[in-house]
């Protein structure tokens, strides 16, 4: 009897723990994902002032890292992308933050880039000359932030199993004594 208490106990523990460490997760997630994208519409606006004053300019020997910079003309076709070849990149008029841009001057979406082959976060913005800077980066998935506090969340899970090991434990052992 006062085994399968402690059992019982010692499973509840465990999946209440992984329960509310799904919730923080997720919630985790869906924090860093806004920040992400406040940052990309920023950085969008910037390059876009840039692009405004400097034209083709800007885009002459751009070395960029971490984000993805297409410009794109009125009609949808590519002028400038700073990781794919224009000549092979297909009309981005169907694109919903290409579209968006040109109707109220900004959009922004997000979805699995074929060319890139992962997950993006895309900002778009109108210029005054009709055409539309978009910025993209990678949004990282919640294995992968999981994956960066992996050491403290295995720490912390073994130490609510083994609290909840001694509690459950406790716990069975004054409920089985009066029975006893």
């Amino acid at each position: 009897m006062n085994k399968k208490i402690f059992h019982v106990i010692l499973v509840v523990a465990i999946l209440v723990f992984l329960a509310s460490l799904m919730f923080i997760m997720g919630i985790t997630y869906d924090y860093f994902t806004q920040i992400q994208r406040n940052q990309l519409r920023a950085e969008t606006q910037l390059a876009a002032k840039v692009v405004s004053v400097s034209g083709q300019n800007y885009f002459k020997d751009m070395q960029v890292s971490g984000y993805r910079v297409t410009w794109i003309a009125p009609d949808g076709t590519v002028r400038y992308d700073s990781q794919a070849d224009t000549s092979q990149m297909e009309n981005h008029l169907t694109r919903e933050e290409v579209r968006e841009a040109f109707a109220s001057g900004y959009g922004e979406s997000s979805r699995y880039s074929s060319t890139l082959a992962d997950k993006q976060l895309y900002a778009a913005q109108r210029l005054a000359d009709g055409t539309v800077l978009r910025l993209s980066m990678s949004q990282r998935s919640v294995l992968f932030l999981m994956g960066g506090m992996l050491s403290p969340l295995v720490f912390i899970f073994l130490a609510a199993c083994l609290l909840a090991g001694v509690l459950s434990y406790r716990v069975s052992k004054k409920i089985v004594k009066p029975l006893s």
